[in-house]
């Protein structure tokens, strides 16, 4: 049974790959867009999916595409569809999963799939093959709002691409589109962070208090602490902290989930293990940290991408030395 994953540049990407039953929830940024106004990526990106829909899972278990593609916009705009007696959400997909690929439909698919007379069908119903086809469409439209969180995107430019690649009348082929969102992640997008976070950093820079380290490292100091006791990089510190992008964005904050977090200076990014040196227990730092002194040209998750400076404010609530 193929993956239900219609993020064709998902492993390129690491965006956009949702799982059936993540907890976790999408807060979609997917605008509806202009054809006016051409969006070239969501244009392509939405090529990647006609091409892997028109060779692949809508024929393989017969889906109604019309319904699949009706719900891929409505959920990736945040919305519901009901089929039948269910809803077809974010919060049901676990719960749709085993309706529509769990143990005995699958048992029942590959039955149908072997059978060369016909005779097995592929659906006990028309609402089941209705509500799978919505499922599909979810996953695909969820997958689109989780993407859309960061880099933007326009659905009207999706489904033209889409529609064009499923009805056969393309204007790029598969390898054309995926070397073209390869080389928007690996290329563009790399290359107009670092222009932006360098820019950012260097605005940082003219702020009242604002230091600089000789290796690029921004900081200030709200409270000192106790100076007396200072970690080293190989001590194991107790933090609360927040961090944010260049554009204010929270990706993470020991804060919100109340439990500040213990680790060794030594096992984080380079501007933490920095920067932590230059307080005392007791003592609060904010640090801006260039991309080299971060996560690099890789990124980290759906919320760090690649050459991103980054803010953190940090409280050092202890420090424990190294056991000798």
């Amino acid at each position: 049974m193929k993956k239900l994953l219609f993020t064709a540049a998902a492993a390129i990407m690491a965006v956009a790959a949702t799982s059936c039953g993540s907890n976790e929830s999408t807060t979609t940024g997917i605008s509806k867009g202009n054809l006016n106004k051409m969006d070239s990526l969501s244009y392509v990106y939405g090529m990647s999916m006609g091409h892997q829909l028109a060779g692949g899972i809508v024929k393989e278990l017969e889906l109604d595409f019309d319904k699949l593609f009706e719900t891929m916009k409505e959920t990736a705009m945040g919305g519901d569809v009901v089929v039948g007696n269910d809803t077809v959400n974010e919060a049901n997909m676990g719960k749709l999963y085993q309706k529509v690929f769990g143990r005995e439909r699958q048992m029942q698919i590959q039955a149908a799939k072997s059978d060369s007379t016909g005779n097995t069908k592929l659906y006990d119903n028309e609402e089941l093959r209705q509500l799978t086809s919505a499922f599909v469409g979810a996953d695909a439209g969820l997958g689109l709002a989780r993407m859309s969180a960061n880099i933007p995107l326009q659905l009207v430019w999706i489904e033209k691409g889409l529609k064009e690649a499923y009805e056969g009348a393309a204007t790029m082929s598969n390898i054309e589109v995926q070397n073209y969102i390869r080389n928007y992640f690996t290329v563009k997008i790399p290359a107009e962070n670092k222009k932006a976070s360098e820019a950012w950093l260097a605005e940082v820079e003219k702020e009242d208090g604002v230091q600089k380290t000789a290796s690029g490292l921004l900081y200030k100091v709200t409270e000192p602490g106790d100076m007396t006791v200072k970690p080293t990089i190989e001590d194991v510190v107790k933090v609360h902290y927040q961090g944010t992008t260049r554009t204010g964005k929270e990706f993470d904050s020991s804060y919100k989930r109340n439990a500040p977090i213990d680790f060794p200076l030594n096992g984080v990014i380079k501007g933490w293990g920095e920067g932590l040196q230059l307080i005392g227990k007791g003592g609060k730092i904010t640090l801006w940290i260039p991309a080299e002194l971060a996560y690099g040209s890789r990124g980290a998750g759906t919320d760090i991408g690649p050459n991103e400076a980054l803010r953190f404010d940090v409280e050092l609530l202890d420090v424990t030395p190294k056991a000798e």
